[in-house]
């Protein structure tokens, strides 16, 4: 099983580069394998150095990326992985981009990844049309999410692209149907799974109906998706554990770009606590609501200057209200995090609900204080499923 172990020179993206080299070498090699075995029968695969041999070809590699939306600019979560995996695969390979354009006004990028990719085309993606095949998809029995990424265009794409292509990568199941079936070697980056997500949404959310119905079915689409790709990818544990024990799912955690976030020398103290996120994304939305309301008075009880700052796009009406607590700050985009961050005395972003924190995305400068945010996640297990979520006062005395 692969490990993700956070790169400690700077320059390198904590999504550890030779992770992914050592999953385009396994598929490469489990496919020569096989079809070596077909061609001489298993004997002379003993005599095959399939090892080398991969090796050797990953510099002409021609690789096949598809992503559900357009993996630029790196500044949100899915974004910031791909393009990650993005530039790490084309520093050696012949990367192929095929992307769906779901936010009007990315498509401006598309000269961006082409200084990484060999070519890079966008599909449209109208959301009036593609909620129509979601219903669709759900009236026949099917998840609703796959019926929403659907397009005759894209298909058409993927298969011209595929007759050159000796491996594909697929960010986000969403885009697994394309590829599932296709014979060449195939890599899936689930990140999370979207079948737990759902199901935590059915907990919390309303129509709890639609979002069961939708982990339900998602839950045995991702099942035949591991069984179906020579390798499957997560971001932890935790989002694999409703499938089958399997060898052929690996894990790679989100990161840290060391060269983006360098200290920045200030003399300004304060006891400023920025949270940042998309903030009209559940999880983010639930997890600021809940530290706002109960755990940042504790610390202003203690610290009467403290402010929490909550940073990011499109604030929700939920925590728009939160203004009307004293010390809660909401600025809404900040054009560049670093700066402001470097001021702060606290930096999170966890990246999941409070009552599932199996994702969080500390960001820490390195030889800064901010990292205690990181070590505070750490002594209080925030990554384990069975002590989270922490108590209030154990929030309080971490902060």
């Amino acid at each position: 099983m692969i490990q993700s172990r956070t790169r400690k020179r700077a320059g390198s993206y904590a999504c550890a580069s030779h992770h992914y080299r050592d999953l385009t070498i396994a598929a490469l090699s489990a496919r020569l394998q096989t079809r070596t075995r077909k061609r001489a029968g298993s004997s002379a695969c003993q005599s095959v150095p399939i090892r080398d041999l991969t090796i050797a070809a990953l510099y002409a590699v021609k690789i096949l990326y598809l992503a559900h939306r357009i993996p630029y600019p790196p500044n949100k979560g899915d974004k910031i992985r791909s393009f990650h995996e993005i530039k790490h695969f084309s520093r050696n390979h012949q990367l192929h981009l095929l992307a769906f354009d779901d936010n009007p006004g990315d498509a401006r990028h598309a000269d961006a990844l082409l200084r990484l990719c060999s070519t890079v085309e966008i599909v449209p993606l109208d959301s009036r049309r593609q909620s129509t095949r979601a219903l669709l998809s759900m009236l026949s029995g099917n998840p609703w999410t796959l019926g929403y990424f659907r397009s005759p265009e894209m298909q058409r794409k993927v298969a011209a692209k595929l007759k050159d292509a000796n491996l594909a990568f697929v960010y986000s199941s969403s885009m697994a149907p394309y590829v599932a079936n296709a014979p060449v070697p195939k890599v899936l980056d689930f990140v999370d799974s979207d079948a737990a997500k759902w199901q935590q949404y059915s907990e919390r959310k309303s129509p709890s109906f639609l979002y069961s119905y939708e982990a339900h079915r998602l839950a045995q689409f991702e099942q035949q998706m591991t069984a179906r790709f020579d390798f499957s990818v997560f971001v932890s544990p935790r989002e694999a554990e409703h499938l089958p024990k399997s060898d052929r799912i690996r894990f790679i955690t989100n990161g840290i770009d060391l060269d983006f976030y360098q200290p920045i020398n200030t003399n300004t103290k304060s006891h400023d606590i920025i949270f940042t996120g998309l903030m009209d994304y559940f999880p983010n939305i639930d997890a600021a609501v809940f530290f706002a309301r109960d755990v940042f008075p504790l610390i202003r009880s203690r610290v009467p200057d403290a402010r929490f700052v909550i940073a990011g796009a499109r604030p929700s009406a939920s925590v728009k209200r939160l203004i009307r607590i004293p010390g809660v700050t909401i600025t809404g985009t900040v054009p560049d995090i670093r700066s402001p961050v470097s001021r702060w005395c606290l930096f999170g972003s966890p990246r999941a609900s409070r009552t599932r924190f199996s994702r969080p995305w500390p960001w820490a400068f390195p030889s800064s204080p901010l990292r205690r945010w990181h070590q505070a996640c750490r002594s209080y297990r925030f990554l384990s499923p069975r002590t989270y979520p922490p108590s209030r006062q154990q929030l309080l005395n971490a902060s």
